[in-house]
């Protein structure tokens, strides 16, 4: 859910990539001695000094630094005319312009080297010299270039990284000298937080003059919908432009950072609009989740359109909840919108608060979180041992589900809501586009998700709906492997729950949306990753396919039976025939015996030693012969003589590696009694 907050962290979490990563040529053990004890002030002369001595190395050419590592150690030797025109030399070298890739990760580092040379030069204070080197630098950007690289100022934890560089520096202790990699890597943890320090408390005022100078920000528009509540926007568009359309996110989460995620929007060509379900932020009425966000976003829309600034065009993008709204929106057709970019959309009724009629305890908090005030309930829905522990305490006091509030002790009125209507009935169809709406869906869709997003059945689902009542639509969609939060990043995780990715599997999620947009409102290309209707990431051959349809992802299918015949190591065999002969395996469910859960629905790794089988039933299939591409959908079907009119199913689906190691492919869980129709009960 706290996806932004991951963003917020960027600038850390990648330069501190930079830390462990970077490399150099003909390295030299270097001396360093570790102070003890280890202080602030012993460390403003241990590291000034090792880098000092890696420079005269550098100098007498015994090492060769390249410029990347060169300009962080002339930073933290104090060499600070000498680091700017390294960063530089640098761009040029690489053609890194000021506000991209690498050239806007190093902007920081670049402004303080900048500042500190104008305070050796002209004897003034470094506050002043700071401020006039911020401004030269952003007044040679347009909007975009601006954008990125003020991404990269944000405060960061410094307590932090002075206890990281303290136990980096701990950790040689002893030692007479050390290898050159070690000694860059303490001028590096060195380097940014001397600049950071000194930097953070002025970025924030100078952020601000310079979006005043590039925008006209609204961040409290308040929008009077047809039935008489009034919701809350944010605004933001270019000064220099009049007539856009506008980029529309419409949520439920009154993050702080939002007016940013506008500003995004902006950035790019667009007026950048964030919309706040009623009874947010700003808005009097009660909060009211997934119920009235179709015909919300439909009045904002509406809204939008008819300002000056609109040239009467709307497109809607986001993930989660974000991604919710754009098809609650789509149900109503309004006219002004004109395309819609959801990622891992959540889905209500379907997806949460319960998957194929099963209700989840993993969101049981939620609630809380969205309803609580106008605001988030950060506090609440942070105790994460009271959520973490309560799904076992409801199941271990043999109480119905209806009960769980009671185990927890705190009434939740929203669940109750929810459970009652345990099928896919009116009340989740009014909320979102279904059936004989897709029919009418005329606008392009471009759909971006995860393979192990524990959502991305609604992505699927949809495409394959507005695909069949409107053959002819225009819906594309991005899949790979991500999960909930990768789906979204602009740099995804490269080790995901145990699984590295693939290099080509990166890609930027919001460019890729604004590539998308140009696109559709601006006669732009269209994005070169969408080849076809269906564009997947082959995991392990590090290549992008395309297909026009899901059926169309593979040229045959491959069909293995369930028998009771037993294989190795507790597993029973998957035949690639049928068996000649009907047979069955028996289980027994205790539902007194509260000591372990039926199976391990839904994996927390991808790659795994551990089954955890519990009271599953496993089965397992021959060797392959040789590797295959699995793409597509996986179908089952089984039968089963119970003796309840009930049950749930849960299925997860593995590759046995050469390795021994598990690597997880799909899940699912189902309610036997809604397996032909979610919208109504059949007991068995």
């Amino acid at each position: 859910m706290k996806w932004i907050m991951l963003r917020a962290g960027k600038v850390i979490a990648l330069l501190y990539v930079l830390v462990a990563t970077r490399a150099f040529a003909q390295a030299q053990d270097v001396a360093f001695h570790a102070p003890s004890p280890i202080s602030a002030a012993a460390l403003d002369t241990a590291i000034p000094d090792l880098a000092n001595r890696l420079l005269a190395s550098n100098n007498r050419g015994n090492t060769r630094f390249d410029s990347q590592d060169l300009f962080w150690i002339e930073i933290a030797a104090n060499k600070n005319a000498q680091a700017y025109t390294t960063i530089r030399n640098w761009r040029a070298e690489h053609g890194y312009s000021n506000g991209s890739g690498d050239g806007a990760s190093i902007v920081p580092l670049e402004l303080y080297a900048d500042a500190e040379s104008r305070v050796a030069e002209s004897k003034i204070t470094f506050d002043g010299a700071f401020r006039a080197s911020f401004r030269t630098f952003f007044a040679a950007l347009d909007n975009k270039g601006a954008y990125t690289a003020m991404a990269w100022l944000g405060a960061p934890p410094l307590e932090a990284m002075r206890n990281q560089l303290t136990n980096a520096v701990g950790q040689l202790a002893g030692k007479d000298r050390i290898a050159a990699t070690e000694a860059i890597d303490l001028c590096r943890r060195y380097a940014l937080i001397k600049a950071y320090q000194v930097i953070a408390p002025l970025t924030d005022a100078l952020i601000g003059e310079d979006r005043a100078n590039r925008y006209v920000i609204n961040d409290d528009a308040l929008i009077k919908t047809p039935d008489g509540a009034t919701i809350n926007a944010i605004v933001v568009r270019p000064r220099a432009e009049t007539k856009l359309p506008a980029a529309l996110q419409f949520t439920i989460y009154t993050y702080p950072w939002m007016l940013s995620s506008a500003i995004e929007a902006a950035a790019h060509g667009y007026v950048g609009v964030v919309g706040f379900a009623r009874g947010k932020r700003h808005s009097p009425d009660a909060v009211v989740p997934y119920e009235r966000d179709g015909d919300d976003t439909v009045a904002l829309i509406e809204w939008i359109s008819r300002q000056s600034w609109s040239d009467g065009r709307v497109g809607m993008y986001g993930a989660s909840y974000n991604g919710f709204t754009q098809w609650a929106a789509v149900k109503h057709r309004p006219a002004a919108l004109k395309t819609i970019v959801p990622y891992c959309p959540n889905d209500p009724g379907y997806g949460l608060p319960m998957t194929n009629n099963v209700f989840l305890t993993a969101n049981y908090a939620w609630p809380f979180y969205v309803t609580n005030g106008k605001d988030l309930d950060e506090q609440l829905y942070s105790d994460n041992e009271r959520w973490s522990t309560l799904g076992w305490k409801w199941y271990r006091s043999g109480r119905p589900y209806r009960e769980i509030d009671q185990v927890d002790g705190l009434a939740n009125p929203w669940l109750h809501r929810w459970l009652k209507h345990p099928a896919y009935d009116s009340y989740w169809q009014a909320m979102t586009a279904n059936g004989g709406d897709y029919a009418t869906l005329d606008i392009p869709v471009l759909a971006i998700d995860g393979y192990f997003d524990d959502g991305q059945n609604n992505a699927v689902r949809r495409l394959q709906e507005h695909y069949r009542f409107r053959p002819n639509a225009e819906h594309y969609l991005v899949i790979g492997p991500y999960d909930h939060i990768g789906v979204r990043s602009s740099n995804k995780p490269p080790v995901l729950r145990g699984y590295s990715i693939d290099p080509v599997a990166q890609f930027d999620t919001t460019e890729l949306t604004f590539e998308w947009f140009d696109h559709v409102f601006k006669d732009g290309a269209k994005p070169a990753l969408l080849e076809d209707r269906i564009n997947y990431e082959v995991m392990g051959a590090n290549v992008w396919r395309h297909a026009p349809s899901i059926e169309k992802m593979s040229s045959e299918s491959l069909m293995l039976y369930l028998t009771n015949a037993p294989a190795a190591d507790d597993f029973y065999r998957l035949a690639p025939t049928q068996p000649t002969s009907t047979g069955a395996i028996e289980m027994t469910v205790d539902f007194k015996d509260r000591s372990v859960v039926s199976a391990n629905t839904y994996p927390s790794e991808i790659v795994t030693h551990d089954l955890q089988l519990s009271r599953g039933v496993a089965f397992v299939s021959d060797p392959f012969d040789a590797p295959i591409a699995v793409s597509g959908l996986f179908r089952a079907t089984l039968r089963a003589v119970v003796n309840k009119k009930d049950l749930d199913i849960a299925m997860v689906l593995y590759e046995v590696l050469p390795s021994g190691e598990y690597f997880h492919l799909s899940d699912t869980i189902q309610r036997a009694s809604y397996a032909a129709d979610m919208t109504q009960r059949r007991l068995l």
